[in-house]
């Protein structure tokens, strides 16, 4: 996003549709065998972390931002599992919103879908969580992808993506269920590690799109 397009925006919004859980990711030597879950942190909140830091660097580019609500097409979105970024039905979704807002720009934050940069496999990754391959050491991930949307002209003006991994800070074990409920120490240790990621993430992936 060029300054001289900047100063003619004013009202910007910004929606989250980052999912609402971390994926848990065992990888074996086919996909039937692999584990794939959601992992339930109590008091999880990615949108609120998505919020922090877009507010902060929204304002500082002299912007006056609002934090719509999701209209119901957005809503299915975000449900989606493995949904790649970039559509078109996102786009008009987008427009839409931005226009009952009457807003200049909408910025969209959301989980990309990617090649494994985690643990080097030949699958995809989404999102953030935990994942561990085969035999390999347990591992964070995040990987972010920021969109903005100039309402009035009808485009994409600018997007990037953000990624991390690091070596998981606290016990990984595949749940003999769908559900996996961590012990209290490791939860406020995932949760603590979880955040810093997505929040660094999203920053780069804003800074790299221009804001």
């Amino acid at each position: 996003m060029t300054s001289d397009h900047a100063k003619q925006i004013k009202q910007v919004g910004f929606v989250s549709l980052v999912q609402d859980q971390p994926h848990g990711s065992h990888l074996k030597s086919s996909v039937l065998d692999s584990v794939f879950w959601q992992i339930p942190l109590i008091g999880w909140r990615a949108d609120d972390i998505v919020a922090e830091v877009m507010n902060r660097r929204l304002k500082q580019k002299g912007f006056t931002v609002s934090r719509p609500m999701l209209t119901r097409a957005l809503e299915q979105l975000k449900a989606r599992d493995w949904r790649p970024p970039q559509s078109v039905e996102l786009a008009e979704a987008i427009y839409a919103l931005g226009e009952a807002q009457q807003l200049d720009m909408v910025v969209v934050v959301q989980g990309q879908v990617t090649r494994d940069f985690v643990t080097d496999t030949n699958q995809n990754i989404r999102g953030y969580g935990i994942q561990k391959a085969f035999e390999s050491e347990a591992m964070a991930y995040s990987t972010i992808f920021v969109e903005a949307f100039d309402i009035k002209r009808r485009f994409s003006v600018a997007r990037a993506a953000g990624q991390r991994s690091e070596p998981l800070a606290t016990h990984f074990s595949v749940p003999a269920g769908e559900v996996q409920q961590l012990a209290a120490a490791a939860q406020q240790v995932l949760r603590t590690q979880l955040e810093a990621m997505v929040a660094i993430t999203v920053g780069v992936a804003a800074q790299e799109a221009g804001f």
